[in-house]
C-alpha cells in the first residue's frame, strides 16, 4: 500500500517531536518545507536535518530507531561520513537524514524557521 502525504506528515511531527525532547537541533526539508514557501505537493518521504557534531550522529541516529525509523547503523554512519546523508525507513517510508557536512550547513541552519506542522509549531528549513 502506497502511502499518502498524511502518513509522511504524521511521521515528520513524531520525529520532529522526538529531536525536539532529545534536545536535538533539526530541520525538516524537502517537499513538506516547500509547502510553506512554494506550492504544496505531495511526497512520500521525509527529509530531515540534524545539526550535530559527527560525534553525535549516533544519538540522533538511536532517536530515529527509538520512533520507528530502522537502521543498519555501520552503514548509516559510513554513508554520513561519506556524503553527508543516508536514507532509512519508517515502514514504507523512506527519511532522507543530512548532517551538516560542508560550510554551507552554518548559513541554512541560521535560516531555520518554525512553522505549523499539524497545529504545533516545527523546524523547516528556508
Amino acid at each position: 500500500m502506497a502511502e499518502t502525504p498524511a502518513d509522511v506528515a504524521i511521521l515528520a511531527r513524531r520525529l520532529a517531536d522526538a529531536f525536539e525532547s532529545s534536545r536535538i537541533p533539526y530541520a525538516i526539508g524537502g517537499a513538506l518545507a516547500f509547502a510553506h514557501w512554494g506550492i504544496p505537493r505531495g511526497t512520500a518521504d521525509v527529509d530531515m536535518t540534524v545539526f550535530v557534531e559527527e560525534s553525535a550522529w549516533p544519538g540522533a541516529l538511536a532517536v530515529l530507531e527509538a520512533n520507528g525509523v530502522s537502521i543498519d547503523l555501520p552503514r548509516a554512519l559510513s554513508d554520513l561520513r561519506d556524503r553527508g546523508s543516508c536514507r532509512l525507513r519508517s515502514g514504507t517510508i523512506p527519511v532522507d537524514l543530512f548532517v551538516p557536512s560542508i560550510e554551507f550547513y552554518a548559513s541554512v541552519r541560521s535560516r531555520v524557521v518554525e512553522r505549523p506542522l499539524m497545529g504545533r509549531g516545527a523546524r523547516f528549513l528556508t
